[in-house]
């Protein structure tokens, strides 16, 4: 037996008891993004904001990736060795991390800064030049955004 609606634009009638059309789905979120973050402890609300729009980022749920890479001075206040930094920044890293954010700490601003991977906060891979990798992740197809001291 056919029910009285009509698909729309065909004409045929509609089966009685067919469910209702859905909308299409959305596809999932491909779209990457990189923040570097290399300002140093002379500016903490600069220094604490990539972890904080990181986790905004990952959390809006419009983007497959989101990573943080760490070089420069901003390497000061991803260490241990650094207590009273540290301790203003584990908190946005831990969160950062457990919203599913990528951490990269520069191996070369580490030795710089007299830094060892044992005094590292936790969930941060080490790779050999910061700088290098945004280019690597740019390859893959993320925008890079800045965290740094503005230009002038």
């Amino acid at each position: 037996m056919l029910a009285p609606a009509r698909r729309a634009g065909t004409g045929a009638a509609k089966p009685a008891g067919s469910p209702a059309p859905t909308a299409a789905k959305q596809a999932a979120p491909t779209a990457k993004v990189a923040i570097v973050a290399l300002t140093g402890p002379e500016d903490m609300q600069m220094m604490t904001s990539a972890y904080r729009h990181a986790i905004a980022m990952k959390k809006s749920g419009a983007l497959a990736e989101v990573s943080i890479v760490v070089y420069g001075r901003a390497i000061n206040g991803i260490t241990t060795a650094h207590k009273g930094l540290s301790d203003k920044i584990a908190p946005e890293l831990a969160d950062a991390i457990t919203a599913g954010v990528k951490g990269y700490a520069c191996a070369h601003a580490m030795e710089e800064n007299g830094i060892t991977k044992d005094t590292l906060l936790p969930g941060l891979e080490v790779v050999p030049q910061g700088a290098g990798k945004p280019a690597e992740l740019a390859g893959t197809g993320p925008a890079l955004l800045g965290s740094g001291p503005p230009v002038t």
